[in-house]
């Protein structure tokens, strides 16, 4: 599972849409009621959120914002992959930067 944070109006303080989703071949055919969503190519720096759940999240992204990346705001994710699971709950978290 995805959740992608994109459409940013700015930065993270402005508006921006969050869409859970998961990654698909196609998207020819998009349900009623979804929206199909492309991930950019760009250079991601990448976290990893790993502990009690969901404040080792919370807290991943707090320091993020508090730091010095040259973000793009094109496109970030969270990918809640096999290391997420009731007894590792580890997320990987990929912020979209400059090269």
């Amino acid at each position: 599972m995805i959740a992608l944070y994109c459409d940013y109006e700015d930065d993270h303080t402005k508006s921006y849409s969050c869409v859970i989703g998961c990654p698909v071949n196609s998207l020819d055919q998009i349900p009623e009621g979804m929206v199909g969503k492309i991930i950019l190519e760009s250079t991601f720096a990448l976290y990893h959120a790993t502990g009690e759940f969901p404040k080792s999240l919370i807290d991943t992204w707090n320091n993020i914002w508090h730091s010095n990346l040259k973000r793009t705001y094109t496109g970030d994710y969270e990918v809640y992959g096999p290391t997420f699971s009731p007894l590792s709950k580890e997320v990987d978290v990929l912020v979209a930067i400059e090269k």
